[in-house]
């Protein structure tokens, strides 16, 4: 088919980045960035924060505004969106729901298509709300989330498209790998109530005690430190836990690891577990609606829910039966190096630009 003037334009997308979807996102943010290069897309990626200039490569282009907070943030937003209307890009991208708000204010005043991300529940219920003159379109991470946006009523299915995020896969299968390593249990949740860390420092206290060996590192920050730490020094575990801050480069640690423990029902499509996966790990976690990678007794080792109890069940198993552990990290592995690859999450992303485009234009 021949390529009209404008089919062969390079699509013009300014990516809205919060500090939330920074965080959360930043490995597959990273990826796009790099593998958008090949594909006839124009990036800018708008933000409050200075961080988001460490992704930046090549032509990728990186907006810093001040910080904008609903509702009274008028001035800030016209400063940025004069900023804008200059060059004035062809489609607004929002990374995740707390972008949403600004991404409709800005596509709606610079006439641009609006296009959202879709990674949790929240994103689905935000979704639902959001009110704007025309139907914005939307990328899903998994296949229960789109499946969770067709039952809302105002979404079309052709509005909808299925773009798995890309992370890269290990070579080596990390679970297990050493015989004579102590096993590593590592744990990446906020430490808060909220995520139940406490569930597992307690089923870590069981295992303790059934005389299993094992070094679990706890990855993260949260208003539950204090209080999760006395419970460590309750438990007698200080010489099998560790508290760490979770890095940037947590794929390195991955590597080094065995088990990836999850307290509580994944509501998001996590990275960090992807990351896992990719590296190799067993994953043990209760049941996701929407985290379609763990696939139980397939890719995952899922348990009945975050209770101590079944927690303490999972990571039993999984010690005490190292092999088939060994297997269904591997399966894991091979489910993400198949279905997450960087390559596919940039062509899709770069398609559905195109489309996008072509839409506003019809």
């Amino acid at each position: 088919m021949r390529l009209t003037n404008e089919d062969s334009r390079p699509v013009d997308v300014a990516l809205c980045v919060d500090e939330a979807a920074l965080v959360r996102l930043r490995p597959v943010l990273r990826h796009l960035c790099v593998a958008l290069v090949d594909h006839p897309v124009r990036l800018r990626l708008l933000s409050s924060t200075r961080e988001i200039e460490a992704l930046t490569l090549g032509p990728v282009q990186a907006v810093v505004h001040r910080r904008i907070r609903w509702p009274v943030a008028a001035r800030r937003l016209a400063e940025l969106i004069e900023g804008l209307r200059a060059d004035a890009p062809d489609v607004i991208h929002a990374a995740s729901a707390e972008s949403f708000d600004l991404a409709s204010e800005l596509a709606r005043a610079l006439d641009a298509e609006l296009l959202l991300d879709i990674s949790s529940r929240t994103d689905v219920e935000r979704t639902a709300r959001l009110v704007t003159p025309r139907s914005p379109h939307l990328i899903a991470f998994s296949e229960p989330l789109v499946e969770l946006l067709l039952r809302i009523r105002t979404v079309a299915p052709n509005c909808v498209d299925l773009v798995r995020p890309g992370v890269i896969a290990s070579k080596e299968t990390a679970c297990f790998a050493d015989a004579q390593r102590r096993p590593t249990i590592v744990s990446v949740h906020p430490l808060s109530r909220e995520t139940r860390a406490g569930a597992l420092i307690t089923a870590l206290a069981r295992l303790r005690d059934e005389g299993l060996e094992f070094s679990a590192f706890l990855l993260g920050q949260g208003s539950g430190e204090p209080g999760l730490r006395r419970q460590v020094r309750g438990e007698r575990l200080t010489t099998h836990v560790t508290f760490a801050a979770l890095q940037a480069g947590i794929g390195d640690v991955f590597e080094e690891a065995d088990i990836l423990a999850v307290c509580q029902p994944l509501q998001e499509v996590s990275i960090r577990v992807l990351q896992a996966m990719a590296a190799g790990m067993l994953v043990v976690a209760p049941p996701s609606a929407v985290h379609d990678a763990l696939k139980p007794d397939e890719t995952a080792l899922i348990v009945s829910d975050g209770s101590p109890a079944a927690l303490a069940a999972g990571l039993r198993e999984a010690l005490t039966d190292r092999e088939r552990a060994r297997r269904l990290a591997e399966a894991g592995q091979i489910y993400v190096r198949e279905h997450h690859t960087v390559s596919a999450m940039a062509e899709r992303t770069a398609e559905v630009y195109r489309r996008v485009r072509a839409h506003a234009a019809a």
